[in-house]
């Protein structure tokens, strides 16, 4: 069954991110049947595999609110009735569910300075779209890799000195600062390439997102943004 998941999500060109065997440590919720959980898969994107799948659906092209969001809700519940599981998100309001604890656990990635996961081979560039949980314990699972912090061992950290606008501190992300600056400054290579700090990561460089791509995920980061008081931060 693992193998056939693998190829279910392929062609919306998401991926299997992660894999594991669920124990009551990983805090994931029974299933709606009271059955506990046997296998957890992250599922996600890894560079804009996704892309030209997702710009041709209805949701990005509806013009809409949380185009992505409902786009990964729908093919993640679709998949979930596929193979007789439940799927769980990391947007959406409570319950929140610890997906970087999972990503951890299944795949080895760590907190980056920046707050998004970095993984070993894709970096910065890739996100969980949904988890999908299954009653049964597969088999053929990916072996998790000796892994370590990458961060940790990276002296200069690129990543916080390239903001143009100071947002990130290695422990806090002055998220509205970064906001206000890319509404004033729409020529900025930020907007146009995605976000300058998460391309100073040295690691998995080969999957950063195409410019398309990295504009709209910019677009909507901003867009979340209007009206926030320019005093604030």
């Amino acid at each position: 069954m693992y193998e056939q998941i693998k190829q279910a999500v392929t062609v919306h060109g998401l991926r299997v991110l992660a894999a594991f065997h669920v124990t009551p440590a990983d805090r994931v919720p029974q299933l709606v049947n009271g059955e506990p959980v046997g296998t957890l898969l992250l599922v996600g994107n890894a560079g804009s595999a996704m892309w030209a799948a997702f710009s041709r659906s209805a949701e990005y092209n509806d013009g809409q609110a949380d185009a992505l969001d409902r786009w990964s809700v729908r093919l993640g519940q679709s998949v979930a009735r596929q193979f007789g599981g439940v799927a769980l998100f990391p947007f959406g309001g409570s319950p929140f569910h610890p997906f970087l604890s999972w990503a951890k656990r299944g795949d080895g990635s760590v907190a980056s300075p920046l707050g998004l996961s970095l993984h070993s081979q894709y970096g910065l560039w890739h996100a969980y779209r949904f988890a999908l949980c299954l009653p049964e314990r597969l088999e053929g699972l990916p072996v998790l890799p000796e892994t370590s912090d990458l961060c940790q061992r990276c002296a200069d950290k690129p990543c916080l000195k390239a903001c143009p606008v100071e947002a990130f501190s290695g422990t806090e992300y002055h998220h509205t600062r970064c906001a206000r600056f890319l509404s004033q400054s729409p020529d900025h290579d930020c907007n146009h390439q995605g976000c300058r700090s998460r391309r100073a990561c040295p690691v998995g460089k080969a999957y950063q997102y195409q410019p398309d791509h990295a504009q709209f995920h910019m677009r909507v980061f901003v867009s979340s943004h209007r009206g926030v008081d320019a005093v604030l931060d």
